[in-house]
């Protein structure tokens, strides 16, 4: 990290990457996935990865995820990191942690930060995902065909 700068300032400068964590629940027969609050200021009600947010100064991206997990599902666990990827948005940059976890559950609703939670089969996710999440579950089909192939993920 160079300088701390403002959420808002981040988010208005695709030129200040800033990092940012997603946490890929693994539940029952499918993904659990989160609907983002309705008064939330960017990606309003579209569903999106089980946790996301953005690490804090001096913050590791697994202590984010942690952090986060307990703050938005109201559980406490440690994923595992898988690595990183560069997610574009509207005006924004971002270098996101992806991290997986297989969790049960019992999950906490955390309004009005999230508007809902749902367990989605892999085959039959929403069409209405956050583009930040869609980013995140291509680099991880990218990590898992090079994984198939023989190939190192990128």
């Amino acid at each position: 990290m160079l300088r701390h700068v403002p959420r808002a300032e981040c988010h208005a400068d695709s030129t200040l990457r800033h990092r940012s964590i997603h946490v890929v629940v693994e539940c029952g027969d499918g993904l659990l996935l989160q609907r983002r609050g309705f008064t939330k200021d960017m990606a309003a009600g579209l569903w999106d990865s089980a946790c996301s947010g953005h690490v804090q100064p001096g913050e590791s991206y697994v202590d984010a995820a942690v952090r986060e997990l307990e703050e938005e599902l109201g559980i406490r666990a440690e994923p595992e990191f898988l690595g990183t990827c560069q997610v574009a948005g509207v005006g924004e940059s971002e270098l996101c942690g992806v991290h997986t976890l297989k969790h049960e559950g019992p999950f906490v609703l955390q309004p009005p930060e999230l508007a809902g939670l749902c367990v989605f089969r892999r085959d039959e996710l929403p069409a209405t995902l956050t583009p930040a999440f869609v980013q995140v579950l291509e680099w991880l089909g990218d990590r898992r065909r090079q994984s198939i192939d023989g190939g190192s993920p990128r």
